[in-house]
């Protein structure tokens, strides 16, 4: 269901600390700096992090973490850990220095890079942002929610700071900044409905400048935390179906998800997904494909095309579907009282091969479906009887 935004990192202007000299560095502190963000590679940037480590200061930490935050698939690569292990000792030692501009950008570019072993610098960095959540601008309070979230580390406290710091600032957010700000709170289902309330109000006004993305993140976030918002969901339902062709295959799944979760009514945008779907359905992952079948069912929205498309584009590749993922797409069907006998067919025969992957629930789920749709496979029915039994 979750959709990680891609939050933009903030320029580093002119950095507090240029000009001066680490101790038998060799090199200015404004030198330093530039040649870590001309770094051609992870191996030089880390390369120089190591031979200059001793005037490393906390402006070098966030010009090097903002560059690999550029780099994620590269700062996956083996060869690069020890150094970058390396980086994150010396960039939790540099914390106490930074100001909120580094703070943020340091968090954002370890979120970003997807390196391991970061969970100590994190918890340094909410640490010492805590006491300073009013020098943080709005971009940088969304980069910094957002590095939490995207990093699955919980910092209530940090959070809990910036849900009151964060409303007297929203009239400077963009529109990125607020898709990105609420989706970190439902990401990590941390209760900040004061927070959420003002959003949802100053969000509403802005939705022209909020691109396709942002329109999905926000209402998925809505109704993941399961906050009521139904003039934005409302203003979202208006403003989406002429930007569907800007959606990416997780954006409508996810939109189309979201509502039906809010249990909020929107036809004419069901319906624009429906179209905007099904000719795009190979490029759909698994769960995009299930979700997308389990929100019309739960939204009660008939979309027939759309279910010929997916139970076509599911049969060949079911193999790839999760048990959950199987069992949500057969009820979908069975609860929608829409015909699809060769998907029926092909779930009974995977689920036949595979009925011990299935927990009692999607057994269950899958009992009921075939039932309900009077689709019988007795063979199989007969498999998960005795296991249930």
């Amino acid at each position: 269901m979750q959709h990680r935004p891609e939050a933009r990192a903030g320029p580093y202007d002119r950095p507090r600390g240029q000009g001066q000299t680490g101790p038998s560095s060799g090199m200015s502190a404004q030198l330093l700096t530039a040649k870590l963000k001309q770094a051609r590679s992870v191996e030089e940037l880390l390369r120089l992090a190591g031979e200059r480590s001793n005037a490393f200061n906390h402006i070098h930490c966030s010009a090097a973490w903002n560059h690999l935050g550029k780099q994620a698939w590269e700062c996956r690569k083996p060869q690069h850990q020890p150094g970058l292990a390396r980086l994150l000792r010396l960039t939790g030692a540099r914390v106490p220095e930074a100001g909120a501009r580094e703070l943020a950008n340091i968090v954002h570019g370890v979120a970003k890079s997807r390196v391991a072993g970061a969970r100590a610098l994190f918890a340094a960095v909410a640490e010492a942002a805590v006491p300073r959540v009013c020098e943080f601008k709005p971009q940088e309070i969304a980069n910094t929610v957002w590095a939490y979230a995207a990093a699955a580390h919980t910092a209530p406290a940090l959070l809990n700071a910036f849900a009151v710091a964060a409303p007297p600032r929203l009239p400077d957010f963009n529109a990125q900044n607020f898709a990105n700000t609420v989706w970190a709170y439902a990401k990590v289902g941390h209760s900040a409905p004061a927070l959420l309330d003002e959003i949802a109000v100053a969000a509403r006004l802005r939705l022209h400048d909020f691109k396709a993305q942002d329109l999905a993140n926000t209402a998925w976030a809505y109704a993941k935390a399961g906050h009521s918002a139904p003039a934005l969901l409302d203003a979202i339902a208006a403003a989406a179906p002429p930007r569907l062709r800007d959606f990416d295959p997780q954006a409508l799944a996810n939109t189309a998800w979201a509502y039906a979760t809010a249990n909020r009514m929107a036809p004419a945008l069901l319906d624009a997904i429906s179209a905007a779907a099904a000719p795009r359905l190979r490029e759909f992952h698994t769960q995009e494909i299930a979700n997308l079948a389990w929100a019309y069912a739960k939204a009660g929205h008939s979309a027939p095309a759309l279910l010929d498309a997916i139970a076509v584009a599911a049969v060949p590749r079911l193999c790839d579907f999760k048990p959950q993922e199987i069992a949500n797409t057969a009820w979908a069907y069975a609860t929608l009282a829409h015909e699809a006998p060769a998907l029926l067919d092909a779930i009974a025969e995977d689920g036949r091969k595979r009925m011990g992957d299935f927990n009692a629930q999607d057994r269950d789920s899958l009992v009921r479906a075939y039932a309900t749709a009077g689709h019988e496979a007795p063979a199989w029915l007969e498999v998960i009887t005795e296991i249930v039994s």
